[in-house]
């Protein structure tokens, strides 16, 4: 009764937490708070098509019990909270991500196209993004975490190719060093962490 009574404490946080302003609805909120506190993808077996604009920096864990993540939730979002100055700097507000049909995609950062290609695999909510190069920029594999809760798309991914992402996003919008972020994201054990994406109509 008390794990059961601990798991509701912090599904209702969750959810009054959440910004009186913010287009994400309380029922939102609390599908979101589930999702991080056991982990899950939803029912859909692929990432929506239709384009998805920068909200804000996610944070997911993994764990098939609900009350290894009780603590790691709220270590989540302090992270999101502490990303959310360099995601600006980087001019992430402005990215876009627009997954078509046949499993491509383009992530759009300062008028920028970086494309790729999606791949499923077997494991639902997990896929990988093969992006292009584009000029300089090499491009590369990075598995993702996707989850879908209303229109919000979040995809997280780990830490050490967030960053190696994130270089490269990076060259794209004129900023070079990452040396800041990357300290804080490496401060933090047993997550993933990514981008918050509002689908748009």
């Amino acid at each position: 009764m008390k794990k059961i009574h601990a798991i509701a404490v912090v599904l209702l946080a969750a959810v009054l937490s959440a910004p009186l302003a913010s287009a994400v609805n309380p029922l939102d909120a609390l599908k979101g708070a589930i999702g991080a506190v056991i982990g899950g993808s939803g029912t859909s077996k692929t990432i929506p098509e239709g384009t998805f604009k920068y909200a804000g920096p996610a944070v997911s864990f993994k764990s098939d019990n609900a009350l290894q993540n009780l603590g790691g939730a709220a270590a989540g979002t302090a992270l999101e909270s502490k990303l959310a100055p360099y995601y600006t700097k980087l001019g992430l507000t402005s990215m876009t991500f627009t997954a078509g049909s046949d499993s491509t995609f383009v992530m759009t950062v300062k008028k920028m196209n970086l494309k790729g290609t999606i791949e499923y695999g077997s494991e639902a909510g997990v896929c990988v993004l093969h992006l292009q190069g584009l000029g300089k920029i090499v491009g590369g594999q990075f598995t993702a975490r996707w989850q879908m809760v209303g229109n919000s798309l979040s995809l997280t991914f780990d830490i050490s190719k967030l960053v190696e992402l994130l270089s490269k996003i990076a060259a794209v919008s004129g900023k070079s060093s990452l040396t800041s972020l990357t300290k804080v994201l490496q401060s933090y054990d047993g997550v993933y962490a990514g981008f918050r994406l509002e689908k748009q109509k």
